[in-house]
């Protein structure tokens, strides 16, 4: 709750018990990773007022966080609850909306091909920028190769700016052309977040990869059974993806969790600064980047003593 970039995404999940008053078995499981924690939540529904409850806690000494998300309809609803929130709009739709339009109108080929070329050349000129760009200083005082970088990126955006909108004062467009330049210019805004903002990405990849794993798990395993477990395994993927966003042997991780828990007569450790990525040393969260160590108990050696004076092959 502390972070400056946050993203969002939102996958299906099934959870196959009946609920009063929902019809079907679909949920939605959220993701919200940011660069140190990744979040999950499970909700019936994928309505506003689940990442409105996320967001709820967020820091209030907090000014200017930015939220990548997929162009998601509540997104001004989001902005206003939320004054220190700038929500930013994810580029992967525009051109998806792009060749779906020249799919459907072949006379649109050339049309289609201009705009792709267009956000090609405009994540090029973002990715120049960012080879110079110095996170620590504020825009103004980035170097020259920097500069020059950010005039390009300002100057081709402002291109595409005025391809959008002068045709759209044609009213004889063509109604494709028109939706898709009219969505276009709707979420211009939050499109154009990167360019004061180079940390912030064109697109919400970061989310959509987070969610792979869930997303191959959900297909293996249907979701959840009982509504009880759909938290829990949303609590479970926070854990393991965050201590895998830091490196970490998860299994390892684990290990040493649970033992710690076993120590303690089967409760939970009081002090969890251990177990916290952020609270680690480097020297510590090294070592449990590493696979656990297999330790052997006395009775197991003698078991393959036993096995290897037997002529027994215990390979």
């Amino acid at each position: 709750m502390g972070a400056k970039l946050v993203y969002g995404d939102e996958t299906r999940w099934e959870v196959c018990e009946e609920v009063a008053g929902k019809t079907g078995h679909r949920w939605s499981l959220w993701v919200t990773p940011s660069a140190s924690v990744v979040c999950y939540r499970l909700a019936p529904g994928r309505g506003a007022d689940v990442p409105k409850a996320h967001l709820a806690t967020l820091r209030t000494d907090l000014v200017a966080v930015v939220l990548v998300w997929d162009r998601y309809s509540a997104d001004q609803c989001l902005a206003q609850d939320h004054g220190a929130l700038i929500v930013a709009s994810c580029w992967a739709p525009v051109r998806r909306d792009v060749l779906k339009a020249a799919r459907s109108w072949p006379e649109l080929e050339r049309w289609m091909v201009t705009w792709v070329d267009d956000m090609r050349a405009l994540s090029h000129l973002k990715k120049a920028r960012l080879e110079g760009w110095d996170e620590t200083g504020p825009l103004a005082q980035q170097s020259a190769a920097f500069a020059e970088c950010h005039r390009d990126l300002e100057t081709h955006l402002s291109q595409m700016q005025a391809r959008c909108e002068a045709p759209l004062l044609d009213p004889d467009l063509h109604l494709v052309k028109q939706k898709v330049l009219s969505r276009l210019h709707h979420h211009g805004d939050g499109l154009t977040v990167f360019v004061e903002r180079p940390e912030v990405a064109m697109d919400k990849n970061t989310a959509e990869r987070i969610l792979r794993n869930p997303v191959v798990g959900r297909k293996n395993s249907d979701g959840s059974g009982r509504v009880w477990s759909a938290p829990l395994a949303a609590r479970r993927l926070s854990v393991l993806q965050t201590v895998w966003l830091w490196g970490l042997n998860p299994p390892h991780w684990l290990s040493v969790f649970l033992q710690a828990g076993a120590d303690k007569g089967g409760r939970c450790p009081t002090d969890l600064r251990a177990f916290l990525p952020w609270h680690m040393t480097p020297e510590r969260r090294e070592e449990r980047a590493r696979p656990a160590p297999v330790t052997l108990s006395p009775l197991t050696d003698q078991a393959q003593e036993g096995d290897a004076m037997a002529g027994v092959d215990t390979s």
